[in-house]
């Protein structure tokens, strides 16, 4: 068996990862995902039945729970746990057990890790993948030598292209750009409100359509770093702080639709009824799920080309910011990133070009939508198995 150690859920990037590679792997090999029956709250009825399959025997599971169970009888893939920044912290939690050999799965958007990082990886790992091969490359700029990278997959049952002419039923007269991404510094949000706005003086149709839905109030505080935004709420709530914010940079509220938390596969109906998306991020260390499945769509999609949009993005099926700056991050004194920041002038530009070129944003939104195809979650998983497959017939069991 292989034993799946990964987060579950249907609003977030890892419990999507998690839900979609549990169930791609289980269609090609037993898996035992490490998890309980709570899991299925977070899933609609339908996809609980569908993990229920995959869950690891209760006997196993408790087991592990209670720390008696060390060692499993199979190869185990986890996520790597990690929280930006790394460097304040020194206490990671391992893996809940160690297989027979176990792959870690990871995403962050540091170039320089804290030297106990690397060590803990070191030691709870016998192979790390990262979500882009910007992430491989830094993994083994940090000594991790056996590193390599796992693209994230595309359901596209849910997301591809429509019938209706540039994909819209809704809002046909309206210039509608989309922008997704938790609301934080390193997502780009601020860049994309000031972009708005410039836009929507000079335009009447101009629409923001955002879900930019936080639930970790401290990334959304590293907003106070932007040099393009006002930003100080005095609210508490999410809803309320992007409200207050719209309104402290003069962003008109009755063009500015926000969406709630809704779950993954509700999102591509929204997407099909925008006319462009706006991803100026600057670092992803995966290479955005939320991009990926837009350009899947057959939507066109305005992206900064640096870390890991590098892996789907290029001059064919997007719009690509390329003139960029270099903003180092700092955690106190230490410098342990260098995200690449968009010109403002730039995204402009391009987003004026679009608002007048709609039929040849069409053709770009087809060319994303082919190249998308080639990124699934049963690709993902293959990968995946061709790590651990060597090591599916060690029987060992330590308690």
């Amino acid at each position: 068996m292989l034993y799946l150690d990964l987060p579950v859920g249907n609003q977030h990037g890892w419990g999507i990862c998690g839900k979609y590679l549990t169930q791609a792997l289980g269609d090609l090999v037993p898996v035992g995902l490490i998890q309980n029956e709570a899991v299925f709250a977070r899933l609609d009825p339908l996809e609980a039945k569908a993990i229920a399959r995959h869950l690891a025997p209760p006997e196993e599971y408790n087991l592990i729970q209670a720390g008696i169970l060390s060692r499993l009888t199979g190869p185990l893939l986890s996520y790597v746990p990690y929280g930006f920044p790394t460097w304040g912290s020194n206490n990671w939690p391992p893996p809940q057990a160690r297989g027979t050999f176990t792959v870690g799965y990871t995403f962050f958007e540091e170039h320089r890790f804290n030297p106990a990082y690397v060590e803990y990886m070191k030691r709870h790992f016998d192979c790390v993948i990262a979500g882009a091969e910007w992430g491989e490359a830094v993994l083994k700029q940090h000594g991790i030598e056996n590193a390599g990278h796992v693209v994230q997959g595309i359901d596209h049952t849910v997301f591809h292209p429509v019938a209706q002419p540039e994909g819209k039923a809704l809002l046909k007269d309206q210039f509608i750009i989309f922008s997704g991404g938790k609301f934080e510094f390193r997502k780009g949000q601020d860049l994309v409100i000031r972009a708005v706005k410039i836009l929507q003086d000079k335009y009447p149709d101009v629409i923001l359509m955002n879900a930019w839905v936080n639930h970790w109030k401290q990334s959304m505080a590293s907003m106070r770093n932007s040099p393009f935004i006002r930003y100080n709420p005095k609210a508490d709530q999410y809803q309320a702080i992007l409200e207050e914010t719209f309104r402290d940079n003069d962003v008109d509220l009755s063009r500015v639709i926000t969406l709630p938390a809704y779950p993954n596969a509700m999102m591509a109906r929204l997407y099909h009824n925008s006319d462009v998306g706006l991803f100026p991020n600057r670092c992803e260390g995966g290479t955005n799920l939320v991009l990926m499945e837009y350009m899947a769509c057959g939507k066109p999609a305005i992206a900064t080309y640096g870390s890991g949009h590098r892996d789907v993005v290029n001059p064919e099926n997007a719009l690509l910011l390329e003139d960029v700056s270099k903003k180092n991050i700092q955690i106190g004194e230490q410098v342990v990133a260098f995200w690449d920041e968009a010109k403002l002038d730039d995204m402009v530009a391009k987003l004026e070009w679009a608002y007048h070129h709609r039929d040849e944003l069409s053709a770009i939104g087809r060319r994303a939508a082919q190249d998308m195809k080639r990124f699934s979650w049963q690709h993902a998983a293959e990968q995946f198995l061709q790590i651990l497959q060597p090591h599916l017939d060690n029987t060992a069991l330590s308690i």
